[in-house]
């Protein structure tokens, strides 16, 4: 099968989709952890800058993965066409 680029398409199985969801809630986890490992109390500024550039990579890479579980979880519920 072929998109309309001429690229080949892999067709992906509810096993390979499963597979899949739980590499993402591992790494949704792990994401978490690293954010939740970041330190609370007073940083001088360079270091509080630092901790904050982490922190907004550790929250973007959450919300990329979470849009990644959505995707998975409505391609596992809906009919293949």
């Amino acid at each position: 099968m072929r998109n309309k680029r001429g690229a080949k398409i892999k067709l992906i199985t509810d096993a390979e989709l499963k597979q899949d969801l739980e590499g993402f809630y591992d790494r949704l986890e792990a994401t978490r952890d690293k954010l939740a490992a970041l330190p609370t109390e007073y940083l001088p500024y360079p270091q509080h800058k630092r901790r904050e550039q982490k922190r907004r990579v550790y929250e973007d890479e959450i919300a990329h993965v979470k849009r990644l579980i959505a995707i998975a979880e409505e391609a596992l519920t809906t009919e293949s066409v």
